[in-house]
């Protein structure tokens, strides 16, 4: 019986997928990648709001971007006494005009799409070009990873055309959408996870609407929201999501309260754990005095690294039931808190990074008003306000500097006895890059040229990737290489000093402080580099040990040793990570 069902499942994929073509047919992507090779004899159709446009085939010669055939889709809107018309031919040239020959659109898609058509009561309302990159195998609570919305709309009696690229997300958020007069659509946002990773990608939900009147809102208050989404049928995450971005602290309280069970079996079954680590992704006054306060409720938790990574050891997505209880014990001993830190901590300590991380735009800092230099926090929610003490730390470092550079960068700390000296000159300390605060270089690097994965923390590759990078520098990893801007090398020319500087410290506007600081603990024969990077065949001029510590700006305070090595490439002296010592758990938290 096995046998035969998968035999008919075999069956269904064949006849859904073209492969002979003729004049007039039509084919589809469904939104499978950005390069697609396969097509589909059926279009996509997403809960009555997304429809696929049909490619019809106009030849049977190759189109300019070497398919076998060409192609033209097309697709109408009716505003009013105008006929807004969208051409999409050999799946990347498009163009939106009316019916009088104006074009409002010429332009060419970064892939191969179709047009995907966006209906509300039945009419066609919008349009957008797009694709899943990984066709659900991956990322599979968004239905677009990359979708180019297109509305029109009128403007004093003119068309426009309003256009957003977003990560478009139906079917986990349909069953709460309510019909109305406009139609409501989601954006997958990332929620960041700590450092920037063990982000969950396409997880969030930011709500915006569109018409043919105004074109697209973004800016929804909580109470127009409410009219057109019934948060209540969104799942638990989602809606603990929704409810701190909207700064609703009375409603998150009573939703946890009352659905604590509920909302943990959501986590366990669809999420990751994450210990937030005190940095924000958005701009925010005193962002030390918050991370601070953070750090002391952790420890009045008794949540502390070692516990940490004990729980990863455990499980990576379900918090072992005895801290559970622990936690529900700590969150229903309190009717109301002082702050969103104090709740947070008490109820979702070990899922904070999905919390706090749902912040995020500048107006939504209101949630820490007590710790703002300018309070913007509604009436409805306001805590009890205290008068905000000198920060003592910040005043013993200040002393501790004699004078500021303009660029807010200090030395507070000339060591020669353990600066790295390269000629004539030494390496100063924010030029090795400290992997817990930027493992998102090591997770860009490994997915173009390891393996594109979902949950890094979980994958022993990438953990050898880390601690044994110098083992694929220039073997999967190209040299001296740049990706998105990033690389895992430092150009010296702009790292060096003609004083041994092994400390340093950055203060911003608002006073906040950054401290760098690094020491060699070790110096090795040059011969260890082939141990450490056999693929580099150039001699090291020079391999050493280094503890590199970082703390402040909204980081907790870490540190760890990296074995590096100075090479001259292309007549410039680069320095290269050949061995990470961290604990890999930690670098997630």
């Amino acid at each position: 019986m096995k046998k035969l069902l998968g035999i008919f499942c075999l069956l269904m994929l064949w006849s859904n997928s073209s492969n002979s073509f003729e004049v007039g047919q039509n084919v589809y992507f469904n939104a499978c990648g950005s390069s697609p090779t396969e097509y589909f004899n059926s279009p996509l159709e997403i809960h009555n709001i997304l429809f696929e446009a049909p490619n019809k085939i106009t030849k049977l010669e190759e189109s300019k971007y070497e398919r076998e055939f060409q192609t033209l889709a097309t697709s109408t809107i009716n505003i009013l006494d105008k006929q807004i018309t969208f051409n999409l031919s050999n799946f990347r040239d498009m163009t939106i005009k009316d019916n009088k020959g104006i074009v409002y659109e010429d332009r060419r898609v970064s892939g191969a799409t179709s047009i995907y058509e966006i209906k509300h009561k039945g009419e066609v309302v919008a349009w957008g070009v797009g694709w899943h990159k990984r066709c659900k195998e991956f990322y599979a609570q968004t239905d677009f990873t990359a979708f180019r919305l297109y509305v029109p709309y009128l403007d004093n009696g003119e068309i426009k055309i309003q256009n957003k690229l977003t990560q478009l997300k139906i079917n986990q958020v349909k069953e709460a959408l309510i019909e109305g007069g406009s139609l409501v659509l989601a954006d997958g946002i990332d929620i960041s996870g700590n450092s920037n990773s063990s982000t969950y990608n396409y997880h969030g939900a930011s709500f915006f609407e569109i018409d043919n009147k105004n074109g697209i809102n973004f800016d929804l208050s909580f109470e127009e929201l409410n009219k057109k989404v019934d948060i209540n049928k969104l799942n638990p995450a989602l809606i603990l999501s929704t409810l701190i971005k909207y700064k609703q602290l009375e409603k998150l309280n009573d939703y946890t309260k009352n659905n604590f069970d509920k909302i943990y079996e959501d986590f366990g079954a669809n999420y990751w754990w994450g210990v937030w680590d005190g940095y924000f992704y958005i701009k925010i006054d005193n962002g030390n005095a918050i991370s601070e306060k953070w750090q002391e409720t952790l420890k009045k938790l008794s949540i502390t690294y070692e516990k940490i990574d004990k729980l990863y050891e455990a499980s990576y997505h379900v918090v072992p039931k005895e801290e559970l209880e622990a936690v529900k014990k700590n969150c229903f001993s309190n009717d109301s808190y002082e702050d969103i830190i104090e709740f947070i901590g008490s109820c979702y300590p070990w899922h904070s990074s999905w919390m706090f991380n749902s912040i995020t735009t500048v107006d939504d800092t209101g949630l820490f008003e007590k710790y703002s230099k300018n309070p913007k926090l509604d009436e409805s929610i306001q805590t009890s306000k205290k008068v905000e003490q000198p920060n003592k730390k910040l005043e013993q470092l200040k002393k501790k500097v004699e004078q500021t550079s303009e660029d807010g960068r200090t030395v507070t700390e000339n060591r020669i006895d353990v600066a790295w000296k390269v000629g004539d000159k030494f390496i100063i300390p924010e030029c090795f890059n400290h992997v817990r605060d930027y493992p998102i270089n090591y997770i860009i690097f490994f997915d173009r040229y390891i393996e594109e994965i979902e949950f890094h923390r979980l994958d022993p590759r990438f953990k050898n990737f880390i601690s044994e990078i110098g083992t694929y520098l220039n073997k999967e990893v190209p040299l001296n290489h740049w990706v998105k801007r990033i690389s895992l090398s430092r150009q010296l020319d702009s790292c060096m000093s003609d004083k041994p500087e092994t400390e340093v410290m950055f203060i911003d506007e608002d006073g906040n402080h950054t401290e760098i600081r690094y020491e060699v603990v070790e110096t090795y024969n040059v011969e260890k580099g082939k141990e450490l990077a056999p693929h580099i065949k150039q001699e090291f001029e020079s391999i050493k040990k280094v503890d590199v510590a970082a703390r402040g700006g909204g980081m907790v305070p870490s540190s760890h040793q990296v074995i590096y090595g100075v090479l001259t490439i292309e007549g410039k002296k680069v320095l290269l990570p050949l061995k990470n010592y961290v604990n890999h758990f930690r670098i997630f938290n």
